[in-house]
């Protein structure tokens, strides 16, 4: 049986090629460890800023977010590099067997910021490759299609009622609806 870790990121864009990562989150189901560094400043203007993101971070909506984000990142000031690294060993402190699992909700967001980190500091992805997106996995154990709307999903899918935009509390959030799914 896969080891699963659920993964979050906040970045400044939808896209890595005009993106950075501002923070990561993540649980590992069975432990419950969780791991959660920030490492960009919210309000950096210098680092790449995908115009409507900007004012998404910076809209009266995410104030506490924001807020919180932006504490965090002043009172430890991790550097990309030291967060990736330690990302990496954290995950690699878990034993290799059973096979280590990257899941995000969708993991083809989360998954290429994560991986192009490892790729700019020679990092060997302590996942291989192995991902699984928890909203594909989800409607292929209720028979609802992808492109279906949130409600056609129960209510015990909802990863929030408010989405708080905090990597960890929303990987958490995440893994609890993947859990309940294993279940059905």
């Amino acid at each position: 049986m896969p080891q699963y870790f659920h993964v979050d990121v906040e970045t400044t864009s939808t896209h890595t090629w005009n993106g950075v990562l501002l923070s990561i989150g993540a649980v590992e189901q069975e432990s419950g460890q969780k791991f959660h560094m920030v490492f960009n400043d919210v309000d950096n203007r210098d680092l790449m800023w995908d115009p409507g993101t900007w004012d998404f971070w910076h809209s009266e909506k995410m104030v506490a977010p924001h807020d919180r984000i932006k504490k965090q990142y002043e009172r430890d000031r991790y550097t990309p590099e030291l967060a990736i690294v330690t990302f990496s060993e954290w995950v690699r402190g878990f034993p290799e067997e059973p096979t280590r699992t990257f899941c995000a909700w969708p993991a083809s967001f989360d998954y290429p910021y994560v991986d192009e980190m490892f790729g700019a500091f020679d990092i060997v992805s302590p996942f291989h490759y192995r991902t699984l997106d928890v909203k594909s996995y989800l409607c292929g154990k209720l028979g609802i299609n992808i492109d279906a709307p949130r409600t056609a999903f129960p209510d015990w899918v909802e990863l929030k009622p408010e989405h708080e935009h905090d990597a960890l509390s929303d990987a958490v959030a995440q893994m609890e609806v993947f859990k309940r799914a294993q279940e059905v």
